[in-house]
């Protein structure tokens, strides 16, 4: 067996993101399942700018490789958007070698809310997308994705979990703080479903009644949210309760894993209808062994009724700090964090390891 997995990314960066992670992680399972896959770089030339413009197909170049005649499988994410250039690839594709199984990944579904408010062009982004992924049939032979849907695009699906390799992730060494005060960690590239705008201004209301135990937020990653988040600091002066960090390497992120009690996740899924997350922030939480806040149930955690999950509204209200603090007393007055660590995650490597994430393309592949 012999297959390539195919990306936009640049995957030999030394600033490596959640996602490029992920599919540095998914190669390694499918070489571990025996598998041969190989990573393939599909050059990424053109500017942002020129890459949200409507109907154009300069942004990726979706050249045909005469390496792929002989490949059992192809496996690739989403493009941002479906151009015209990568349904003529996947033509080229089965023409030259139509037994070939062709994967392609959706990581979030649906995802047209997320075009949208991509640019000014979104509507029109969006319709050149739909067009194009009306036609896929035929070109594509499993949508892999995170949720439970049967089809998508009329194609039947295989369902993955946003898992990460437990093995290689050191679970974190909490570090209380000497002045009793509760750190919580938001590490994201920013964008506008993370939605923590509602747990600044849950800060900010927390300070305006002079509560005394001290909340700290602190906001490590870039994005298109990062200046909205810091007007918002500058505006309400809780300057010195949220504290920003821009990209920090793998290193640096743990250290402030070890910092933080409480670790977020999503806050704005209701933006683009998501109302169950399967996050990579849950994952790497759980990895290193840390209690989660979120906006948004998660099914997967939820199922084993796990008990260091607060859960908030999928929507715009401001999120209540006292519920927040509550939480970190609850769990930490009562355990020895370390225990706490551990447990999170003994429990996180039964269900998001990656050995368990993609077993069902790993079959599909070798049937």
């Amino acid at each position: 067996m012999e297959g390539y997995f195919l990306s936009t990314r640049n995957l030999k960066s030394d600033k490596l993101c959640g996602v490029d992670k992920k599919i540095i992680t998914q190669v390694l399972e499918l070489n571990k399942a025996g598998l041969n896959c190989h990573e393939y770089n599909i050059e990424n030339f053109s500017s942002k700018i020129i890459s949200k413009l409507p109907f154009t197909d300069i942004s990726v170049r979706w050249k045909y490789d005469n390496c792929f005649d002989f490949a059992n499988y192809i496996y690739m994410r989403r493009p941002y958007v479906m151009r015209n250039s990568f349904i003529l690839f996947l033509k080229e594709l089965k023409k030259n070698n139509p037994k070939c199984k062709v994967l392609l990944e959706i990581p979030t579904y649906p995802y047209d809310i997320e075009i949208k408010q991509s640019s000014k062009f979104g509507n029109l982004l969006l319709l050149y997308d739909i067009i194009n992924r009306n036609r896929l049939k035929g070109l594509v032979d499993r949508i892999v994705i995170l949720t439970d849907d049967k089809t998508v695009f009329n194609i039947k699906t295989l369902k993955i979990i946003n898992g990460v390799d437990f093995d290689s992730i050191a679970e974190r060494k909490y570090q209380e703080a000497d002045d009793g005060s509760i750190n919580i960690l938001a590490a994201a590239s920013f964008d506008f479903w993370h939605g923590y705008e509602r747990v600044i201004n849950g800060l900010n209301e927390y300070y305006k009644r002079n509560n005394d135990i001290k909340v700290v937020l602190h906001m490590a990653g870039n994005g298109p949210e990062l200046n909205k988040y810091k007007k918002l600091v500058n505006k309400y002066g809780l300057n010195s309760f949220v504290k920003f960090y821009g990209y920090l390497n793998s290193d640096e992120l743990y250290n402030l894993y070890c910092k933080c009690a409480l670790v977020l996740d999503v806050f704005g899924g209701y933006r683009k209808k998501y109302f169950d997350s399967c996050s990579l922030k849950i994952s790497e939480a759980m990895a290193i062994g840390v209690p989660i806040i979120s906006g948004c149930k998660c099914s997967n955690l939820s199922k084993c009724n796990f008990k260091y999950y607060l859960e908030f509204p999928n929507d715009n209200s401001t999120i209540n700090i006292n519920m927040i603090v509550e939480f970190y007393n609850k769990i930490y007055s009562n355990s020895n964090p370390d225990s706490v660590t551990s447990y999170i995650r003994t429990i996180g490597k039964s269900i998001f390891d990656i050995n368990y994430s993609m077993k069902e393309v790993i079959e599909y592949i070798y049937s």
